[in-house]
């Protein structure tokens, strides 16, 4: 039974725990949705619906997030988490509210930069000793018994039992205080607490101040004339120990604003000696990387913001590389942050130890697969800018399409954030053709044709045929039908010519041809923007070609070789289609024609006539557009009979044979652009 109630006891412990600690988050995910809607109170886009699809590293899914919305939006450095997420119109601060959910990260806004950090639980409030402090209203008289007290909590309590007005300035209200007191009226107990612990106490306005002996410079500098600045409380329980004051440059001082955070003023110092006095003052963890280049190269002053960057693994050796710099309420990492922007080093916070040394040395050098979504990885490194590239080695993984990125974390972000700006959807673009060519044929023959041939020819032929195209009259007739024209004509008492002979005949041809032919092709291209597409239809002829060597010298003896040699006739269009921001589309366009005339036999290159023209035009999306109008007119005339006579008009028609005839080609092309993404 006691089991029992001590399971129950402990499920409802367990519970209540959960519960609390379920509500601590939605509290903090309430904040966090609050500072969004104030940002977007404020005008940042950060309401603009997103889609992605992404399996990578949580600054590329950032990146993205941030060119999307115009808005600079930074991760903690050394923040390394794998994303897998799908987003499909989602606002972009729904979706910065999911990742600090899902992967326990803080949003804290500055101005207009958005920070991604590490979210860290505040520490549980231990249990304070409250101050020892007694006050006599009736006398007016106050005692402490102060024993590493913080200076807030004894200030307060001080003002709730004599009703006056006490407080500390900033810089001082977490110091620790020790001291004791007995029956002293308040500002003479608060003067003996000020001295006791290096403090200055100041009445006006009608309440009590407690400062630094300092607090006027944040350096220290008005009780240390030297410029020298104490770097631990132990030292500035003795200012008289000018060795623990002098324990860095002359022209280097620090002071301590927060627990965590620091005031640096430095003139030309070395960037070794800096990190190692702040890390010191904060007594934080450090490690520089062994191998650091030193030597002969030549220190520079981060001022001038020269830097070649044409050398790897560093220009300037740390311990060369001087900074000049005045901050303010700084920690760690921001200061390291700032000192290493446009420089060969870099940091990383591991094991709660910040390691230091050169982007690409070992332990700082990473390795991450950049894959692309819409474009091919073939190619694309040589478009990364060289200043990018320094100090990172590039290969191309094309089995995944992607990129593998070796070297610094930082080099490695500028690129992958460069790599986005790429990866974007390359419309592709189908191009329907329709090429037209329209051949028309006339043909004009008319005449009459007599002579002698041995048999004479065979009579008969057409009249008012529609075979092959030819209407008219094409008849032979037979020396038969001659001669009984010719009886017939002596037997009117006309006229007496004879009769012919059985070898001779008689031909009347009165013809007109018409022919009309329309060939039209509609072949379809597809291609990639800016990437030209082809279109090549031909027809390949060969001739022979005879050579005749004569070998030997003596007596050389003829050799005739026969060489078949090609000769092609081509309808070839080349189009270069390129995508505007106005979805119109300018065609660059090459088109070339040739084709074959007649066939003069094997031994000769058949006569060829061709076309061809060069345009760049644009277009709308879905627009037709009529290109060409190449046109080819042939005509020809002869005119066969007696001299003079059969040029006399009608007469010569008897005595003679005229032929007329007109071809014309025409070619029109019709081109039609459609985007079909993009």
């Amino acid at each position: 039974m006691k089991n029992t109630r001590a399971f129950i006891l402990f499920l409802l412990l367990f519970g209540l725990v959960g519960q609390i600690a379920a509500q601590k988050e939605a509290e903090r995910l309430a904040r966090i949705d609050k500072r969004l809607n104030i940002l977007i109170e404020e005008g940042a886009a950060l309401g603009k619906p997103v889609t992605i699809s992404l399996t990578g590293s949580l600054q590329e899914l950032v990146a993205f997030l941030a060119e999307s919305t115009n808005t600079s939006i930074t991760v903690e450095p050394g923040l390394n988490r794998q994303v897998s997420v799908t987003f499909n119109k989602i606002p972009v601060n729904d979706i910065l509210l999911y990742l600090c959910d899902n992967y326990q990260l803080d949003l804290q806004p500055t101005g207009d930069i958005i920070h991604l950090l590490t979210y860290v639980p505040p520490p549980d409030k231990p249990n304070v000793r409250e101050p020892e402090i007694g006050y006599d209203a009736r006398s007016g008289l106050l005692r402490m018994n102060l024993r590493g007290d913080t200076l807030s909590e004894v200030l307060r309590k001080v003002s709730q039992v004599s009703g006056q007005s006490v407080t500390a300035a900033p810089l001082v209200r977490n110091r620790r205080v020790t001291t004791y007191i007995n029956n002293l009226p308040l500002e003479a107990a608060l003067d003996q607490l000020a001295k006791s612990n290096e403090l200055e106490v100041t009445f006006a306005n009608g309440y009590y101040l407690l400062e630094d002996e300092a607090s006027s410079d944040p350096f220290g500098e008005a009780n240390n004339p030297s410029g020298n600045t104490a770097t631990n409380d132990n030292q500035r329980r003795d200012r008289n120990n000018t060795s623990e004051t002098s324990s860095t440059a002359s022209n280097l001082r620090l002071r301590r604003s927060g627990d965590d955070r620091i005031n640096v003023q430095a003139e030309n110092i070395p960037m070794t000696e800096l990190i190692k006095a702040v890390a010191k003052e904060l007594d934080l963890d450090y490690y520089i990387l062994s191998g650091m280049p030193a030597g002969n190269a030549v220190a520079g002053n981060r001022n001038t913001g020269n830097r070649n960057t044409s050398v790897s693994p560093a220009t300037v050796p740390l311990d060369q590389e001087l900074v000049s710099l005045q901050v303010k309420d700084k920690n760690f990492a921001e200061l390291l942050t700032d000192l290493f922007r446009n420089t060969d080093y870099t940091f990383e916070y591991q094991r709660k130890t910040y390691v230091i040394g050169p982007r690409i040395g070992e332990g700082l050098r990473s390795t991450r697969i950049f894959q692309f979504q819409y474009r091919s990885a073939r190619g694309v490194e040589a478009y990364v800018p060289e200043t990018l590239r320094e100090g990172v080695v590039i290969d191309t993984l094309y089995e995944m399409n992607s990129l593998v990125l070796t070297g610094s974390e930082n080099n490695i972000e500028e690129i992958s954030f460069f790599l986005h700006k790429l990866d974007r959807v390359v419309p592709v673009i189908t191009i329907e053709l329709t090429i037209v060519d329209v051949q028309s044929n006339k043909l004009e023959e008319y005449g009459v044709e007599a002579g002698l041939v041995s048999g004479g020819r065979e009579r008969g032929g057409r009249i008012i045929s529609g075979e092959d195209g030819q209407n008219g009259l094409d008849f032979t007739f037979s020396p038969g039908a001659v001669n009984r024209v010719l009886d017939l004509l002596e037997g009117q008492g006309l006229v007496n010519l004879g009769q012919v002979s059985p070898d001779f005949y008689l031909s009347l041809s009165a013809l007109q041809a018409d022919g009309l032919v329309d060939i039209k092709s509609t072949p379809k291209l597809s291609t990639m923007n800016s990437h030209p597409a082809y279109l090549s239809i031909g027809e390949t002829r060969y001739y022979q070609e005879q050579q005749v060597n004569f070998p030997g010298s003596d007596r050389p003896i003829p050799v005739q070789s026969v060489i078949f040699k090609e000769i092609e006739a081509n309808l070839l269009i080349e189009i270069n289609p390129i995508v505007s921001g106005d979805e119109q589309v300018t065609l660059e366009i090459i088109f070339e024609q040739s084709e074959f005339l007649t066939d003069t036999g094997p031994n000769a290159p058949p006569p060829q006539v061709s076309r061809r023209f060069e345009s760049m035009i644009r277009v709308r999306n879905g627009e037709t557009i009529v290109l060409g109008g190449l046109e080819r007119e042939l005509k020809s005339s002869s005119i066969n009979g007696l001299p003079w006579i059969s040029r006399v008009p009608v007469i010569g028609w008897l005595f003679g044979k005229q032929r007329k005839a007109r071809q014309k080609n025409k070619l029109l092309i019709f081109l039609k652009p459609t985007i079909i993404n993009g």
